[in-house]
């Protein structure tokens, strides 16, 4: 590699690892952008080089894995196309660095398989909001999603919020806030209140 291309290359991994996104100097060489072969070796650089690519080469699938080859997270950088393929999803659910957010752009295939939304939730504490109806009536699901953050009970499916079990895990983490998504029979548990209150006494919704 001649220097003056590991300086660029150094200089775009200054700047991607501050926060990806941030604006290059005026005097950089926008034409290296789009240059598939020093992209590829400022992406195998650092992942999140990928987001000073050109739009083309973000649409490019060998610098893609490249990135998700690195951590999940670099899956923000990729093309709109490449977000909604299954392939890249599933790169970036699961790396050994996880995004389990690119389950928002999955295919309700995706959504609906138990393995890919048990991995995106190890990635992401939320990726419930994305899974399938039926997956957030799964209680192996939901009870990894309660472990990760006991708000994700505003995602849980009714029949399983007159779960006493799945409330009692939400209320043990987040108090009355969990409270409030119980069946009604639950919301009067005093145990249950017991919990809520010992939590937080002013969050309870009734």
């Amino acid at each position: 590699m001649e220097q003056k291309d590991e300086n660029l290359i150094l200089e775009l991994t200054e700047y991607a690892s501050c926060a990806g996104g941030f604006e290059l100097p005026p005097n950089f060489p926008k034409e290296r952008l789009d240059d598939k072969e020093f992209m590829m070796r400022a992406v195998k650089t650092y992942g999140a080089n990928l987001c000073f690519a050109s739009q083309r080469l973000r649409d490019d699938e060998e610098l893609g894995f490249e990135a998700l080859a690195q951590n999940g997270w670099f899956f923000e950088f990729l093309s709109k196309r490449l977000k909604h393929d299954d392939r890249f999803i599933l790169s970036a659910i699961g790396s050994d660095k996880p995004y389990g957010m690119a389950l928002a752009f999955a295919s309700d295939e995706m959504k609906n398989d138990k393995e890919v939304v048990l991995k995106a939730i190890s990635g992401y504490m939320y990726a419930l909001e994305y899974a399938s109806d039926a997956l957030k009536d799964d209680k192996e699901v939901v009870i990894a999603a309660l472990s990760r953050d006991g708000g994700n009970i505003k995602f849980v499916s009714s029949r399983l919020c007159a779960d006493r079990e799945i409330i009692q895990k939400a209320v043990e983490d987040c108090g009355g806030y969990a409270l409030k998504f119980a069946s009604e029979e639950l919301k009067k548990d005093p145990e249950l209140i017991k919990i809520a209150r010992e939590w937080d006494d002013n969050n309870i919704p009734f």
